[in-house]
């Protein structure tokens, strides 16, 4: 199967901290023996299994996100009629509460050898964050007559262990007093004390104000600060908790990175001011010292310096 890769901060959107019933993991491999199952198999198909040899993989090849948390489930069969005669199998293969996202079709030297579609669940379960069923039909790698038909479920699920603050360099601590430095040239995130920092980006508690820091990277222009009162400072508190810590794990692309950043600086009743850092371009996220999260706040009009 060929590597496809799963943008995150920037396309699907991570659910909300809730209990789930069932582990993410243990629902996606429901939700690929569900797809599966609305396979219906060409009349006179020979079943081959989960398991075949190479050659007849790649002639009916799907696409495979690349991340860690998902689950995989194919099913191939080998049908005794010319690949012309199945092309349209896989526009019957359909299964409820779906719709087609992607079509794939292969040739060699001119002459068609694949077809495919991919049927995507447009309302997966709050766990999950992507579940498809590609079906495929391909000529037979071993027998020019014949035509193998498959069926992939691929089912990415979210990971709702939040990341560790990895950035590297030394950290920043800020406070609403302090006011913010002039440079963090060089500075790989923020530190801050205190309980709850494993459990949320900016643990819960009365915002009494706050302090925004605002640096321009490589964008060029200058230091914008701004203090807030306890109003804007709670709304800011909000959008900046709302980020969800539930993420996929593996390769994703982004765009361009010039460096901007912003701290965000919570005056918070019973401890000491929490600083959130902000990566603003890029594939944006946040961190606190403790762990991270991907994406960034939905600020409230006028908050922002």
């Amino acid at each position: 199967m060929a590597l496809a890769p799963v943008v995150t901060g920037c396309g699907a959107t991570p659910p909300a901290a809730q209990p789930v019933a069932l582990a993410p993991a243990r629902i996606a491999e429901q939700a690929a023996a569900g797809l599966l199952s609305a396979v219906t198999p060409p009349a006179g198909a020979e079943d081959l299994g989960s398991n075949v040899d190479e050659a007849i993989a790649n002639a009916v090849q799907g696409g495979v996100p690349a991340v860690s948390t998902r689950v995989i489930r194919s099913h191939y069969w080998r049908v005794r009629r010319p690949f012309t005669e199945l092309t349209g199998w896989p526009q019957g293969q359909r299964p409820t509460g779906t719709q087609r996202s992607s079509g794939q079709t292969g040739a060699v030297r001119g002459r068609s050898t694949m077809s495919a579609i991919t049927y995507s669940v447009t309302a997966p379960d709050p766990a999950l964050v992507s579940a498809d069923l590609t079906a495929a039909v391909g000529v037979d790698p071993h027998d020019a007559g014949a035509t193998i038909t498959a069926a992939h479920a691929v089912v990415v699920w979210w990971n709702t262990t939040p990341l560790p603050d990895a950035g590297a360099g030394p950290r920043v601590r800020i406070t609403i007093a302090g006011g913010c430095p002039p440079s963090i040239e060089g500075v790989g995130g923020v530190q801050n004390t205190g309980n709850g920092l494993d459990a949320a980006i900016l643990p819960p508690g009365e915002i009494t104000g706050g302090l925004i820091c605002r640096y321009p990277g490589l964008s060029g222009g200058r230091l914008r600060a701004k203090v807030l009162d306890a109003a804007d400072a709670t709304r800011l508190a909000a959008a900046a908790r709302a980020v969800p810590l539930a993420h996929v794990d593996g390769a994703h692309s982004c765009p361009m990175d010039q460096g901007q950043v912003a701290v965000l600086v919570f005056g918070v009743v019973g401890r000491q001011d929490v600083d959130v850092w902000w990566h603003l371009d890029g594939c944006q996220g946040m961190s606190n010292g403790t762990i991270a999260a991907t994406g960034g706040p939905d600020v409230p009009a006028g908050v922002m310096p």
